[in-house]
């Protein structure tokens, strides 16, 4: 699947390329788009602040998602593709049921862009990635020829999916952070960023039964 600047979402055939339909319904750019695991869904993230859902079989638009008031950057299935998070430029991860397009509940941290969010595999934990407040992020100024380093802010963030409470907010990376992704196994995130790096980071639980991320490379 593929979303674009011409507002539309494609599903091709992976064996040999073949379109096999065009979804239109989205009035700005497509900028994300996920296959719920059960495979009967596709949702598509656009700068027209709304998500949609579609059904793969048919291509028909079963809902829209509202509520962002930016443009939806990027978005995730739970593993059980019950939920749809959501990621904009709005400063908020919002949670959505994608039974009845429900919000179960908006989470913010102070973040100014969301760039990336990820569900655990067992689904108890959403990672997101983000341009913090202040930070310059890709907008570089020259001074006497010297490039200034950006602000460097918490962009990584583990939140608990059952309430929504925020477990880490976490540096590790300068600018803006683009992709987060969580191991088969649960047990690692990956995490890259502006800074053309990537870092590993372990999920581990602490003395008192809380879960943390700890960067190991």
């Amino acid at each position: 699947a593929s979303g674009g600047e011409d507002k539309t979402v494609r599903i091709w055939r992976a064996a040999d390329g073949t379109l096999l339909r065009t979804l239109t319904a989205h009035a700005l750019n497509v900028w994300s788009v996920a296959f719920s695991p059960d495979g009967r869904f596709l949702a598509s993230g656009s700068f027209d602040k709304t998500a949609k859902l579609w059904r793969v079989d048919t291509g028909e638009l079963v809902r829209t998602f509202s509520g962002h008031k930016e443009a939806i950057v990027e978005l995730a299935f739970s593993p059980d593709s019950q939920l749809l998070a959501t990621g904009g430029d709005d400063s908020t991860v919002r949670l959505w049921r994608v039974e009845d397009g429900g919000l179960v509940r908006t989470l913010t941290g102070g973040s100014e862009h969301v760039y990336a969010v990820a569900f655990s595999p067992d689904g108890r934990f959403l990672a997101s990635g983000s341009r913090e407040r202040g930070a310059l992020g890709t907008l570089w100024k020259q001074i006497a020829g010297e490039r200034l380093s950006p602000r460097q802010g918490a962009n990584i963030r583990l939140w608990q999916v059952s309430d929504g409470s925020l477990q880490q907010a976490l540096t590790g990376h300068p600018g803006d952070v683009h992709s987060v992704a969580f191991s088969p196994d649960g047990g690692w995130l990956a995490v890259s960023g502006e800074d053309t790096s990537v870092s590993l980071w372990r999920l581990a639980v602490d003395a008192n039964a809380a879960y943390h991320l700890t960067e190991t490379r």
